[in-house]
This record gives C-alpha cells, structure tokens and sequence, in this order.
C-alpha cells in the first residue's frame, strides 16, 4: 500500500508533537512541514526532518501531499482548511476550529465531503477513556466541576498570535475541558460566563457556569496567571458516587482518576505510565491513526469537524454571555 502522504502547518506545536504522533503510524509519512517565512521554514524541516515550504497556501495545495495538519491560529484554519479540501487533500484540524462560529460554519460546510479530524487529545488518554467507562458507577448525575489554574506569566503576557484574541484561557484552554465535559455528561445547553482580559487582548481567565444535558450543572475556570497555580482537576459526581481527574502541575497527561463511591474508599482507576509529553504524543498518534484510516476511505474519525463544531457553539454562547452578562442559550 502506498504511504500516506502528510503535511504539517505550523513550526511550533505541529513540529514538536504532530510530526512525531504522524510519523509514529504505519503506512503514514510526513513529507513536508510549512512556516511563515523562508527561514523559520527551514528551521522546521531541519527539526522534522522533512521538506520545508515557505507558507501554508504552498502546503495546502501540494499535488504530492494526500492529507494535512492544520497547526495555525484559529483565524487562518477556515481558509486553510476550506483551501485544502479543494485541493483534494484529507483535513486534519487544531482547536478551536475558527474565531467565531460564522466561520466555524464554514469550515464544517467546506470539510462536509472530505475526511476530518480534529486534536482533542486529551479525550485520548488512557485515564480519560477510563472515566468514561466508569461515569456508569455514578448513577445519576448530579454535577461537574473543571478547574485549570496555572502560574504562567509567559501565556498571560504572550505575544505573537498566542498574545492575541487568537488566543487566551477561553479558546486555548477552556475549549479543551469543554470538549471533555460535552463527550463526558452530554451536550450544553446554556452557559454564564466572565472573562478577565489582560492588555495584549486576549483573555487570562474564562469562568463559565453551564447547564448540561439532564439538567446537570457544570463549572470551569480556566486562569492563566494565578500566583502559585493550582494545577488541573475535572470532578464528576453523581448519586452513588464521584470520578476525580488531578494534576497538581497543571497537565491533564500528568492527572491521576480516582472514584469515590458514597460509601467506600477512594480508588484510583488510573495514572500515568510515562512522562507527559510522552503521554501526550502517544494521545496524539492514536488520534492521527484514526484520521489515517479515514483519510484512506476508513471510517470517520471521532473527533472530528463535529466535535470541535459543538465545542465551538459553546465557546460563542460562553462570549455573548461574558457580553451581555446574562444566560445564553447554545445554540
């Protein structure tokens, strides 16, 4: 069988993790990485090892290419994405898919006929899947709670695109647990929200209050400059009981799960068994082999366009509300 052959966009994240997760699958080959200019494009086919092109329209449109990954900021991926799926080329995508959801819209509506993936890796590790599993042992929900609280003063005062509305604990962060509760409890239905903005514009804290399927009600605060952090944990608790997913680093790929039932002793359901990033790469090549499969006529990868679509309505109502300073409908 012929190779698949992949393209990467972006020379940071792209590079460091999706080349490697890519390459990490049979039968897939990273044949070519793109960055801005001509010489970070050569900085990042010298760390990847692959031919470097200078911009993502050349990559997009490569006649030798048959899929490529999308690591660009949110306002580039529509038309990169839209581009790509003319060209004849398999799509696989960063979150969150767009700026806003008009543009979302369109991304889905371009990519409706071509093979698509999108990087929720989390949802991917070992101790995810494990939650899922056992969500069963808690009877009925009652509620959720995500909190992700980080000491960095290099993301609260990023610059670059990372600096931006681009950017920020909202559409960075925030987009990630969204993903996770949705697949986790069920679909949102309306969200309050507040966000606190630093100078450069972008955000560094997101707190959301949601109502989710069932009624379940769900918090998140996601901050990015709080002194001291307070690290990563996503709580599910229900009638018989409570799952616990904790990373007092901050790294969902360094979190252990525990289950507490209502009358018993806590129990861990699992930890990690390697370091994060290998963790995290390992999360991330076991999405590209499904987009893989699909990008050869397999079955369609989840997740996919339609996840980071949903996630996506969220993140729109979670804006208008933090806006309006009212309750707003998903939609």
């Amino acid at each position: 069988m012929r190779p698949l052959r992949v393209g990467v966009a972006g020379a940071g994240y792209g590079v460091r993790f999706l080349v490697p997760a890519f390459r990490a699958v049979p039968g897939v080959r990273v044949d070519a990485v793109s960055a801005s200019t001509p010489e970070s494009a050569a900085r990042a086919a010298r760390a990847a090892r692959a031919r470097g092109v200078v911009g993502w329209r050349a990559l997009v449109t490569d006649p030798g290419l048959d899929a490529v990954v999308l690591a660009l900021p949110p306002r580039l991926q529509p038309a990169a994405a839209a581009l790509a799926a003319e060209s004849g080329k398999a799509v696989f995508l960063e979150k969150p898919l767009a700026l806003s959801l008009p543009a979302a819209d369109a991304l889905a509506k371009a990519l409706r006929r071509t093979p698509n993936g999108i990087g929720f890796e989390f949802g991917e590790l070992p101790a995810y899947r494990a939650a899922r599993a056992a969500a069963s042992r808690l009877g009925r929900l009652r509620g959720a709670a995500v909190s992700w609280r980080l000491a960095s003063p290099s993301l609260a005062a990023a610059r670059g695109w990372k600096g931006t509305a681009d950017s920020g604990a909202l559409r960075i962060f925030a987009v990630h647990a969204v993903d996770m509760l949705l697949r986790l409890v069920g679909p949102a239905r309306r969200v309050w929200a507040r966000r606190e903005y630093r100078p450069a514009g972008a955000d560094a804290r997101a707190s959301l209050c949601l109502e989710l399927s069932g009624g379940v009600s769900a918090t998140l605060d996601a901050v990015l400059d709080a002194p001291g952090g307070t690290g990563w944990r996503l709580a599910v608790w229900g009638e018989r009981g409570s799952l616990s997913w904790e990373a007092p680093g901050g790294d969902p790929c360094a979190a252990v799960l525990s289950f507490t039932p209502a009358s018993g002793k806590r129990r861990v359901l699992s930890r990690p068994t390697r370091g994060a990033d290998a963790m995290r790469l390992a999360a991330s090549a076991a999405l590209a082999a499904r987009f893989a499969k699909a990008a050869r006529g397999g079955p369609a990868c989840v997740p996919g366009v339609r996840e980071g679509l949903a996630a996506q309505r969220v993140l729109e109502a979670a804006a208008r509300s933090a806006r309006s300073g009212r309750w707003e409908a998903v939609r």
